[in-house]
């Protein structure tokens, strides 16, 4: 317990900037030091969810949130690890033999490689974060901080460190390089899954695993094979990396009056084509990508006597219905009830959407 203790203290020192309360070293326990650094990395995890869920509560503005949750895992780590990847960009793009590129590496000296590697990193973390995002998705953070950890813990115990490394005398440890690995898989693997906080798609309930948990780009049938009209790579490949921060539909709502220029919005906006719009004179195809004038199911269903009812759509679906609640309200019974029922279904739809646009006259305003 003692080694554990002291090659925690060890990690905490090394590789975290937060004052360690209580400091101790012993360079016979390089090995602790290391597997411990997923479990640092599992508390700087923590304290990074608690700047985001701060931020997110305090309501500040996009750019603010994006530049501290870009920067706050390099100052809690004391830019330690930012250090090290641009001594790596230096080396590796230098395009030297193996000698000079191990004394780049020792190089105090800043590079022109490291430079734009660092702007490139920065610019990427940023225009991540600005995304919009969840609250419930941050705690997704904890679970990637400690694989990435894991990942170099696994590397360094298992591949041969330079000579001039202070790990060389430690040696190598096959079987704590593995299980450093196998739990970088299992971190890497919850934070992508968590039920509802994970990074991608997976609804609360894992039991049942509803289908658009297997195939984010249409329905199960489609995945299984059973579907003439499977959905595309791209359209899948798409629909998952929409799904990245963002809760279980992802679906797109533009509402406005009639000859007001909502589909060729759609169009242009999401890059439809023909064969991606379903009409609904005669109902609801859950297949299609886009579907066109919701009001007329709706009225198609109150026609029939029905209750409407909204089918399953693809997560990646494009909804477009006609405001029918403006003017004169009709005498006619089932108008009036078809006015009701377009309205319900709307709102519900409205707090299921990813996004809600309004188009007036062909210009289109964000409402969610």
């Amino acid at each position: 317990m003692k080694k554990w203790f002291t090659g925690f203290s060890m990690c905490w020192g090394m590789f975290c900037a937060i004052p360690n309360p209580i400091p101790r070293w012993n360079s016979g326990y390089y090995r602790q030091m290391l597997l411990c650094l997923p479990f640092l990395g599992g508390i700087l995890g923590l304290i990074w969810v608690g700047i985001g869920w701060l931020l997110l509560r305090l309501s500040a503005p996009q750019p603010l949130f994006a530049l501290c949750m870009t920067a706050a895992p390099w100052c809690l780590t004391g830019f330690i690890h930012l250090d090290g990847f641009m001594d790596c960009c230096d080396a590796v793009l230098s395009r030297r033999d193996q000698a000079r590129r191990r004394e780049i590496l020792k190089d105090s000296h800043v590079g022109s490689f490291a430079v734009i590697c660092l702007v490139l990193l920065a610019m990427a973390g940023y225009s991540v974060w600005s995304c919009p995002v969840q609250p419930g998705k941050l705690w997704a953070l904890p679970l990637v901080s400690a694989a990435v950890r894991c990942v170099s813990a696994g590397s360094v115990l298992g591949l041969a460190p330079l000579e001039t490394s202070g790990y060389h005398a430690m040696g190598q440890s096959r079987g704590a390089a593995a299980a450093a690995w196998m739990l970088a898989a299992v971190c890497a693997g919850l934070s992508l899954l968590l039920p509802g906080r994970g990074f991608f798609c997976v609804p609360r309930p894992l039991q049942g695993l509803p289908p658009r948990f297997f195939c984010c780009g249409g329905t199960w049938a489609a995945c299984a094979g059973i579907s003439p009209e499977p959905p595309s790579l791209w359209a899948n490949l798409w629909a998952a990396l929409r799904c990245f921060c963002k809760e279980e539909l992802y679906m797109d709502l533009i509402i406005g009056g009639a000859y007001q220029g909502k589909l060729a919005y759609a169009m242009e906006r999401f890059h439809l084509t023909p064969e991606d719009l379903a009409r609904c004179e005669s109902g609801i195809d859950p297949s299609r990508r886009c579907i066109c004038y919701l009001e007329q199911a709706v009225w198609a269903a109150v026609s029939a006597g029905q209750s409407f009812v909204m089918p399953p759509l693809r997560p990646d679906a494009v909804v477009i219905c006609t405001d029918v609640s403006c003017g004169v309200v009709p005498m006619d019974r089932s108008q009036r009830l078809w006015r009701e029922e377009v309205g319900r279904a709307v709102c519900a739809l409205a707090r299921q959407a990813d996004s809600v646009t309004r188009v007036f006259c062909g210009l289109p305003l964000k409402l969610k």
